[in-house]
């Protein structure tokens, strides 16, 4: 799987190269903290970017669905309702999308793994943490990390 690993904030990210697609953000660690419901305006400013040339969505595995339907609805941007969570590619089937899918999310076993199964691009992004943020939730990030640097070393993951 080809993850295109930044190393950057979601609002670092160089997004001129991405046109044409359809674009699936996750929310918790990539638009903003965990424990947060405001997107800063800098991240806001990148989505607004990337809604000109693409079509854009949000998803969250959260199970706060309340949350994340207030969040998309604070920036805009259409909230995919599903049943299903990621990495489950089924997700696709109630939006439409293009030829291109892009996942650009902070975790490798729900965003990676996702794109994986869809046969989409996943950006992957430095997560954006916060002091109150819950302990499984760091819990869950120490576990991603380590098997991203595993599959990068089985060669699962490329970069």
């Amino acid at each position: 799987m080809f993850i295109k690993d930044e190393n950057v904030f979601f609002h670092e990210l160089d997004i001129h190269d991405i046109v044409d697609a359809t674009v699936i953000l996750d929310i918790d660690g990539t638009l903003t903290c965990s424990s947060k419901k405001q997107i800063k305006k800098e991240v806001i400013k990148v989505v607004r970017e990337l809604e000109k040339k693409n079509v854009v969505y949000i998803f969250s595995n959260n199970y706060n669905g309340n949350r994340s339907r207030e969040i998309a609805a604070s920036i805009n941007i259409p909230y995919i309702e599903a049943p299903h969570k990621k990495p489950n590619k089924k997700i696709l089937k109630y939006i439409d999308e293009t030829c291109l899918v892009i996942a650009i999310g902070d975790k490798y076993l729900t965003d990676g793994l996702f794109a994986q199964f869809a046969k989409a691009q996943h950006i992957r992004v430095k997560r954006y943490r916060c002091s109150d943020d819950s302990m499984m939730d760091k819990v869950a990030c120490f576990v991603d990390d380590v098997a991203y640097v595993i599959a990068k070393f089985l060669h699962i993951a490329t970069t």
